[in-house]
Order: C-alpha cells, then structure tokens, then sequence
C-alpha cells in the first residue's frame, strides 16, 4: 500500500508471479510503479508546471541559505567553544571542554567520511582546513592542561 504526500512524488514495488508453482522464487518478477503526480497541501491534484522549481538550498528563518559549509560551520564554532577560543553565545563567557571540543571533531570527521566523493572541491576544502585547524588546537590545549 502506499500512501501519499502532498508535493511528493510516490514510489512503490509491487511483485507478481509469472508462472510455475507458488512459493517458488524464480517465478516472481518485480515491477516498479512510480505515481508523478502532485498535490497541494489540500491533496488536491495539481499540474507539474503550477509547482515552483526545487532549489538545492532551503530558506532559513532569516531567508538566508543554508548549505553544507553552513551546516559545518555550525560545528566547527560549537568545536570553539568548546576549545575556549569563542565566546559561548548563550552564557557570555569563554569556558573549556576538551572533551565536548573532540566529540565535534570527530563528527566533522564522520562527517568527512560519509561525504567522501559527494563534495565539490570548495567543500571539500572547507571541511579539510577546519579539521586541521581544530586537530591542531586541540592538542595545542592537551598539551597545555597537562
């Protein structure tokens, strides 16, 4: 069964049997069935050509876009807090974690890996310079508490 969204294409599988004896699975052939038809938010059909184009980036609440450096930012200046080189913004005070400052780090480097052949080069760049740059803080503050 498959159940629709309104402004979302639905998709689905269904499997038939070609011949031979029931529970044999050599005769069950899949045929995939795609509905392209569109609703509005009522669920109401509506033409592909009424529908606005999709862009890559969504509108935050400030109408600004929000891309994948953007998302990683976010990180990486959570990553500075944390390390004590940024303000924290909620209590207006430079504090140290090193151990929430390395869990950031390593999202950043999950992060870097599942989006490995998935970045253009400026992205790729971005996520690479951070990492050093953190990596390298990071110890530097080890190395100093110690």
């Amino acid at each position: 069964m498959l159940l629709s969204t309104p402004g979302r294409e639905l998709c689905g599988t269904i499997q038939f049997s070609t011949g031979g004896t029931m529970g044999d699975d050599d005769s069950k052939s899949e045929i995939r069935v795609e509905d392209r038809r569109f609703f509005d938010k009522d669920g109401k059909p509506v033409n592909k050509e009424e529908i606005p184009e999709k862009s890559d980036a969504r509108g935050s609440a400030s109408g600004e876009a929000i891309d994948f450096i953007s998302l990683l930012f976010t990180y990486i200046q959570t990553a500075l807090i944390h390390l004590g080189d940024a303000e924290d913004p909620i209590e207006h005070k430079v504090s140290q974690n090193l151990e929430g400052a390395r869990q950031m780090i390593e999202i950043l480097d999950l992060m870097k890996v599942k989006t490995k052949g998935n970045l253009n080069s400026r992205e790729e760049q971005f996520l690479e310079s951070a990492l050093f740059d953190l990596r390298m803080r990071y110890v530097q503050k080890v190395k100093g508490s110690s």
